[in-house]
């Protein structure tokens, strides 16, 4: 189990100040599965503000890529959302990844 952040960490997680960023990609499929899960989470959670935003699927890649590269996690959302049938080809830490 993760251990919380301490409340001077600079690199705790956005959900501590009561806000979620989540990159979805496609307005009719994904982007619209998240709203309506930010509807149901958020009339339990009404205090939590959820911030759904549409993000091309290259420019995804392309910012999770530079993250990781530079170690700065700072850049990235709560929530990215990323294809996954495609196994091996998701990941930049995987030797056959190919991003495309």
């Amino acid at each position: 189990a993760a251990e919380p952040a301490d409340e001077g960490d600079a690199a705790a997680p956005a959900a501590a100040e009561g806000a979620l960023t989540v990159w979805c990609w496609d307005v009719n499929f994904n982007i619209a599965a998240m709203n309506a899960a930010k509807e149901v989470y958020q009339a339990d959670h009404p205090d939590v503000q959820i911030d759904v935003q549409e993000v091309k699927w290259d420019d995804i890649q392309t910012r999770l890529i530079t993250a990781f590269a530079y170690n700065d996690l700072s850049t990235l959302p709560d929530i990215a959302l990323i294809r996954t049938w495609r196994p091996g080809r998701t990941s930049p830490c995987t030797p056959t990844s190919s991003w495309s």
